[in-house]
């Protein structure tokens, strides 16, 4: 029998995923001259292609789409992770779900955004900051945005922070990679982070 999944093969990485309705939205990215947003549409029947959408890198000029949520007022969010060096280059990006435009653009204030999330009960935008120049600063940061600033505000810091989703509850689980050592290999966690 055949697999009711038909996916494309596409190049490169997939980081985030986002729901709105019967559209499912990845982020995805090759090369550093590349970068795309595909979108898969939910049908009775099955899923239906994976199909770039957005591409995220000539828009943005950026690199690497990472993290991607829905806002409350049903936009695409988009963390565009930037080069992995030491400066701030990491993006927010925000897209209509139905054209694939492009309308807003954040510095973040941060260097490598993998991921994005707003808790269900306080409506606040939460990030991951992996920070790939110096794993040490990595963390959950709370992105605060008035107008076209936004002001990213550390809650704790994490050893290669991956990706984050939050329970119905408001429960915020988050993966972390975690750094070998001469004495023992990374050692990967769920961690779970209450009160957001």
């Amino acid at each position: 029998m055949p697999s009711p999944f038909f996916l494309r093969k596409v190049e490169g990485n997939f980081f985030g995923i986002a729901f709105k309705g019967s559209s499912l939205f990845v982020t995805c990215n090759g090369d550093d001259t590349k970068g795309w947003v595909s979108k898969v549409e939910l049908k009775d029947d099955g899923p239906g292609a994976l199909s770039p959408f957005i591409k995220s890198k000539e828009l943005t000029d950026t690199d690497a789409p990472g993290g991607a949520t829905m806002t409350p007022d049903g936009k695409l969010l988009v963390s565009q992770i930037g080069e992995l060096n030491e400066r701030p280059d990491s993006l927010l990006t925000f897209y209509d779900t139905e054209t694939g435009e492009l309308t807003q653009k954040l510095d973040s204030g941060l260097k490598d955004i993998t991921a994005v999330a707003y808790s269900p009960t306080s409506k606040k935008l939460y990030g991951l900051e992996f920070c790939w120049s110096d794993t040490t600063q990595g963390g959950l940061y709370r992105l605060d945005i008035e107008g076209d600033q936004v002001t990213p505000v550390r809650i704790v810091g994490l050893d290669k922070p991956s990706a984050m989703a939050f329970s119905a509850s408001g429960a915020l689980y988050i993966t972390v990679l975690g750094t070998a050592t001469d004495d023992k290999p990374a050692a990967g966690q769920v961690l779970i982070v209450e009160g957001l």
